[in-house]
């Protein structure tokens, strides 16, 4: 699958040169890869489930039969940083995340939690590695409306967590 024809010219039959295979790299791989490569003939690199490209993955055969380009090398591909979480907390394992390393996040008390607990480092050929489940918040929890007792009555400042009330009976 040559992009350059042989051609012949008066009995002279010329065919086009042809590059030697194409590098092998760590934690990646030709896509579509060809029996011969010959001049102008191009190949793409990809890399790995969990590894990003770091470096142009197309090469190309050239005349003098070597490979144009810096060879490409896969890398290892990290999330960024989680989320902080305001009235609340993560826990990591260290601070750089790779495929499979996952955070969890808690509430402080008084707050109930919104989103995903647990958020793992993921990858995809696509996007790069990314954090899966919804991003986390903390609510403040809301204790609903306060009744007044029987025979009394009841000033209520607030309704969520930490807020008060105050209650009085009525005369008699």
């Amino acid at each position: 699958a040559s992009s350059v024809p042989p051609t012949t010219v008066k009995g002279i039959y010329c065919i086009p040169n042809e590059c030697p295979e194409p590098p092998q790299i760590e934690n990646g791989y030709v896509i579509k890869p060809q029996q011969n490569y010959s001049f102008g003939d191009s190949l793409r690199y990809a890399c790995e489930s969990g590894f990003i490209v770091d470096g142009p993955n197309t090469i190309r055969c050239q005349a003098n039969q070597t490979w144009s380009s810096n060879l490409t090398t896969c890398i290892a591909s990290k999330c960024p940083s989680p989320p902080a979480l305001p009235n609340g907390h993560v826990t990591t394992h260290g601070t750089v995340f790779s495929q499979g390393d996952n955070v969890t996040y808690e509430c402080d008390p008084g707050y109930e939690l919104r989103g995903s607990p647990l958020r793992i480092c993921s990858d995809s050929p696509d996007a790069g590695a990314y954090w899966t489940g919804e991003v986390a918040t903390c609510e403040v929890i809301d204790c609903g409306n306060v009744s007044a007792p029987t025979n009394g009555h009841v000033h209520a400042i607030g309704q969520t967590f930490m807020s008060r009330a105050f209650f009085d009976c009525d005369n008699g």
